[in-house]
């Protein structure tokens, strides 16, 4: 017997989060960080998409530079260096740890590089030495993504603050979630040179939908509701409203997308509050994502070592997202949906290999191995262990010859 359906993700939050809306407090994002991003400018944005497009606005690049980034991406990050005239370089992953393989670096990089790009994915620390080392031989410029990292550790110390600048994103499936929001973090020689960025965003009531709805998703999708309330709604809009299936959980690669800066509601005084709150918390919340992903591990005995990546191998993960290498992932995530597992395949992709990116195609096998193989199931505190067990059972039965 199939019990609660499991989201694939739970922010964690609490009623005192969401009652920062209406006592709004805090509208410092230094202050809400905590000191944990010390010595480095924090910047409000609408998303982090936002911050990446105010980084490269300002930064000392010009169209036909080149952006050495992992080919195992989210296809937007990439349509915005597109857009704003800049050539993406695919440069392999680590199979370990789904972040940029600094090996392939030198050969990737030319005369006309002028920057790397690299994605702290799923919350697993990237080998920043050698990374930031490289840069610097090379005068490179360096920026984090840093969307699924709060919390994630390397050498003691948050993420996101060795480079030039960082993107952290703060929506309704990250391990902060203040209903939307991003944030610029600048930490460079020249940080103190960018002007703030100002957007031309959505203004009004009907500005207020966005969070509206955001409130309304995180909500249902706290574990103990998720069942009964967004998983019955979202299926019910698959079969019969499939637009807006899409806007609510977008799942496919759209090949048209462009960054509209216009797009999107505002950074609002509260989501700097909310996430103040969440930060008090957020040890603790790392410590039960690692010990649900650990619990998990414990159950599938030697088998783990067949479908276990490494998240800690250049610092510590915070364990935001969960992925296991399965032989075939979309076979895997049917079987979990079938045990009441929430779980998502193919939801980064092999940049290298997709039409809109064509004209600068690259063999990345360790991305496209990636693509196929990797499946994210659920991983945070609130995961009893019987969830766990199912968890594990579902995955187990994965693998059944």
């Amino acid at each position: 017997m199939v019990g609660r359906t499991l989201p694939r993700h739970s922010s964690e939050l609490t009623w005192r989060d969401y009652l920062a809306i209406l006592a709004p407090g805090v509208a410092h994002l230094e202050e809400a960080w905590q000191g944990r991003l010390e010595q480095s400018r924090l910047l409000p944005t609408p998303t982090g998409r936002h911050a990446l497009w105010a980084f490269l606005e300002q930064a000392p690049l010009k169209p036909g530079d080149e952006i050495l980034l992992a080919a195992y991406n989210f296809p937007p990050v990439v349509q915005v260096l597109v857009q704003r005239g800049l050539v993406p370089v695919f440069v392999d992953i680590e199979p370990q740890t789904l972040t940029l393989d600094p090996d392939h670096l030198p050969a990737r990089a030319s005369q006309r590089s002028r920057m790397v790009l690299v994605t702290h994915m799923f919350g697993h620390p990237a080998d920043l030495t050698r990374i930031s080392a490289f840069c610097r031989d090379r005068n490179l410029l360096l920026f984090e993504d840093c969307a699924h990292a709060p919390g994630t550790l390397q050498k003691g110390t948050q993420v996101g603050s060795v480079g030039d600048g960082a993107l952290f994103s703060f929506g309704v499936y990250k391990i902060l979630n203040s209903l939307g929001g991003g944030m610029l973090v600048l930490s460079g020689p020249d940080a103190d040179r960018f002007a703030v960025p100002r957007f031309s965003v959505r203004s009004g009531p009907g500005s207020l939908v966005e969070p509206l709805a955001r409130l309304l998703f995180s909500i249902g999708s706290t574990p103990g509701l998720f069942g009964w309330t967004l998983h019955p709604f979202l299926r019910f809009c698959q079969s019969r409203l499939p637009s807006l299936a899409r806007t609510l959980d977008p799942t496919d690669n759209d090949p048209e997308y462009r960054f509209d800066p216009a797009g999107r509601a505002p950074f609002r005084p509260f989501m700097a509050e909310m996430i103040r709150r969440q930060v008090s918390r957020l040890e603790a919340n790392v410590a039960g994502r690692r010990a649900a992903a650990e619990g998990i591990r414990s159950r599938l005995g030697k088998r783990a070592e067949q479908i276990w990546l490494h998240p800690d191998r250049h610092g510590r993960s915070n364990a935001s997202y969960l992925g296991v290498r399965l032989p075939d992932a979309a076979e895997g995530a049917r079987l979990c949906r079938a045990q009441g597992v929430g779980c998502r395949q193919r939801e980064y992709l092999d940049c290298s290999r997709l039409p809109q990116f064509a004209a600068w195609a690259a063999d990345c096998p360790e991305s496209t191995r990636a693509e196929k193989e990797i499946l994210r199931i659920p991983s945070y505190p609130s995961l009893s262990d019987s969830d766990q067990e199912r968890i594990a059972r579902a995955l187990l039965q994965t693998l059944q010859p």
